[in-house]
């Protein structure tokens, strides 16, 4: 079992190929092929101040994930 699914109970399920995606609708169009060395990125929070953002870029620094802060556009 995953440190994920442990997290959210056993409970975590795959989606199923055919259902839409959160907010997406069934008749989407394909999404273009990703190139290989592209890499995902995943938002580990959305803060008022560049200082709460900043605290969190460090406590994740701390657990050894890479983190960093991005201004808004």
């Amino acid at each position: 079992m995953t440190a994920l699914r442990r997290a959210l109970g056993g409970r975590a399920k795959a989606p199923q190929p055919d259902a839409p995606v959160s907010g997406g609708r069934r008749d989407a169009p394909a999404l273009p092929e990703i190139p290989a060395p592209l890499l995902w990125r995943v938002q580990a929070g959305a803060f008022q101040s560049r200082e709460a953002a900043e605290r969190q870029a460090r406590r994740l620094r701390d657990l050894g994930i890479d983190a960093l802060v991005v201004a808004p556009d």
